[in-house]
């Protein structure tokens, strides 16, 4: 369930290496615009699930991209798009997650989809490894039109008893929904938007504590992925 959600939600998909088993991606946040950098990201928790702290880092793989455009990561730091392997590791303690990866990718006007793979690796095995592919598509995302991009966030983050999920610039909201689910892939909340720019209050007192991922779809396809978690 959780694997077709994310198929579904992300537009990405989302695969250990047969030949590691230490590393766990979590949270993945997928194809959502990020202002700062004006660019198409995709974000997610490397968690270590061995018994004892590692250094790890990340490279990147493009597989598939119209011409023009660039991609770049961020591990700890951002760096440009000549480095396609992170210069430094970053360090996790045992059943630690590091937070701190961003992958992005800049269309610069050129039409479809891109691919693009990321691998995350021990730096003392690198065959010990896990796989993350991405698919990043401008057009599900409605930011062709860069002086209104779709901008979306949820706060507070941590949640408790509720949270606030803030849209601006739906291009067509009678078609748009938001939903929350669950990580076992079960909505457990739903509602229609009927305003491009607006917020909406999501009582959570009765959630399980957990993350979360919350989706803006319009026409059927998700425009937007992003994550909550709930602590109680």
């Amino acid at each position: 369930m959780k694997n077709n959600l994310l198929a579904f939600a992300l537009s990405i998909v989302c695969s250990a290496s047969a030949f590691g088993q230490t590393l766990q991606i979590e949270g993945v946040s997928s194809n959502y615009y990020d202002p700062l950098q004006d660019a198409l990201a995709i974000s997610c928790d490397i968690r270590n699930l061995g018994s004892t702290s590692e250094n790890i880092l990340v490279k990147s793989a493009l597989q598939s991209a119209p011409s023009g455009s660039i991609n770049f990561l961020c591990w700890a730091q951002c760096y440009g798009p000549a480095i396609t392997l992170s210069p430094a590791p970053m360090n996790a303690e045992p059943n630690g997650v590091i937070d701190a990866f961003h992958g992005y990718y800049r269309s610069n006007g050129a039409q479809g989809e891109a691919n693009i793979r990321y691998t995350f690796f021990l730096q003392n095995n690198p065959n010990d490894s896990i796989v993350l592919n991405a698919i990043f598509d401008p057009a599900t995302v409605g930011i062709s039109n860069a002086s209104s991009p779709l901008l979306i966030s949820a706060s507070p983050n941590p949640a408790n008893d509720q949270f606030a999920i803030t849209y601006a610039n739906i291009k067509d909201p009678s078609t748009a929904v938001v939903e929350v689910y669950n990580m076992l892939g079960s909505v457990v909340y739903s509602t229609k938007l009927n305003s491009a720019n607006g917020r909406i209050e999501i009582p959570s007192n009765n959630f399980k504590s957990g993350l979360y991922l919350y989706t803006i779809r319009q026409n059927g396809k998700a425009a937007f992925t992003g994550k909550i978690v709930v602590k109680h």
